[in-house]
């Protein structure tokens, strides 16, 4: 018989096969690929060229490709500005990492440091501890701004009016947000008012995850999370990491906010 944690899973990869498939047209192009054809790209997805042609006209329509010579499609001016909007995230990973470090040490679990660019939140910093259990979200992962931790921790904090247009936009993509949108915006306005968020079960099956805000003068730039198996993480241990993940938010907060970037950091701009 196939377990009900099994069950979730299997439910939730059918819902989120098309996502990936859209992620994955994107993370086909590399240095090495800077364009490609429909055909080049419904073999890199596994899928036929009618789904690979109607995920591209998407991706088109929101700035991420572009039409390329011979036919061909390529990054468009959205992709790049990710790009950009990564880079500039470094000097905030390396502000936050000596904490990141220290949290993964002292909790055992995975760190993770993401922000918005778009609709998605982009992972742009991860620290594991000495035995990390596998984490389907690691640098450079794009992941919708309803789903997870962090993800959600910046839509919570976005203005009213472009949280309520990004809900909008997904509830005509994802049935299960359509069914769920109540309870979402229960969750967001809990975030805000709260400081910190927890979810289970969403990014990666079986793992409980609390996020908290990142914040430079006054706006909210960034989520900083741990996450772990929810089955080793009881009562006891979330109230603890919940507190300790405030905690180290606000200190990479403070480094943001009161003292210059690193010369590392500075050097590299």
């Amino acid at each position: 018989m196939i377990s009900q944690q099994r069950r979730r899973k299997l439910r939730r990869t059918a819902g989120a096969e098309s996502s990936r498939k859209v992620l994955s047209v994107l993370a086909y192009f590399e240095p090495a690929r800077p364009a490609a054809s429909i055909e080049t790209l419904a073999r890199s997805i596994r899928a036929p060229m009618s789904t690979a042609y109607r995920y591209v006209s998407l991706l088109r329509e929101f700035g991420f490709l572009t039409e390329a010579a011979g036919g061909k499609y390529a990054l468009g001016p959205r992709a790049l500005g990710m790009a950009r909007a990564a880079q500039a995230a470094l000097s905030y990973t390396e502000l936050a990492r000596p904490r990141m470090e220290a949290l993964a040490h002292d909790t055992g679990e995975t760190v993770f440091l993401l922000r918005r660019v778009g609709d998605h939140a982009i992972c742009v910093g991860r620290c594991d501890p000495v035995d990390p259990v596998r984490i389907f979200l690691e640098i450079g992962s794009a992941v919708p701004l309803h789903v997870g931790a962090s993800p959600k921790m910046l839509l919570a904090h976005l203005p009213a009016r472009e949280r309520d247009a990004y809900i909008a936009r997904y509830i005509e993509r994802d049935p299960a947000l359509r069914r769920n949108r109540a309870r979402l915006r229960g969750e967001l306005e809990h975030m805000r008012a709260h400081g910190s968020g927890i979810t289970i079960d969403e990014i990666t099956p079986g793992v409980w995850a609390c996020a908290a805000p990142v914040i430079e003068h006054g706006r909210v730039v960034a989520a900083l999370s741990v996450a772990g198996p929810a089955f080793r993480i009881r009562k006891g241990r979330r109230t603890a990491f919940e507190a300790m993940v405030r905690s180290a938010a606000r200190r990479v907060s403070a480094l943001i906010d009161g003292k210059p970037r690193p010369a590392r950091a500075r050097l590299s701009a």
